[in-house]
């Protein structure tokens, strides 16, 4: 998320990092879709898939993404 990026109501990200990865967790305290504008395409790291820069998100849901999926535990 870039810095002043105002986010929708109800919906909270936060951002850890660990060995250059920044793990972003997006939770949606509504019970409606949100659309989270991330700035950047991440990865779910859930699922592996990429996610566009907008990221939706279910009522009540939470996505954890990722700038790039680690391969090993190295």
């Amino acid at each position: 998320i870039k810095p002043g990026e105002v986010l929708p109501y109800g919906v909270q990200v936060a951002t850890r990092e660990k060995a250059g990865q920044k793990i972003y967790f997006v939770l949606n305290y509504e019970d409606k879709t949100k659309t989270v504008p991330m700035g950047e395409k991440l990865v779910n790291a859930f699922t592996g898939q990429p996610e566009c820069e907008n990221v939706e998100i279910a009522p009540y849901d939470v996505k954890v993404l990722t700038t790039h999926m680690r391969l090993s535990n190295d």
